[in-house]
């Protein structure tokens, strides 16, 4: 899986398969979590957003397993 750099104050890496439906999220402390049954919508939308660590925190982290 591809990883792209992002800016933002807490995710550096973010990672997207789309035919398995996993986004995966480097954070500059540690850690790489991997979300599943994540629709491409969501993936371009937080790679669009102003804020990435935002749209994560809204719409990735507490929402998807």
């Amino acid at each position: 899986m591809e990883r792209i750099a992002v800016k933002s104050s807490n995710i550096l890496l973010v990672g997207y398969d789309k035919d398995k439906k996993h986004l995966e999220v480097d954070f500059k402390q540690g850690g790489r979590y991997r979300y599943l049954n994540v629709d491409n919508e969501v993936y371009m939308d937080m790679m669009q957003s102003k804020s990435v660590g935002r749209f994560f925190h809204a719409n990735v982290k507490a929402v998807f397993d």
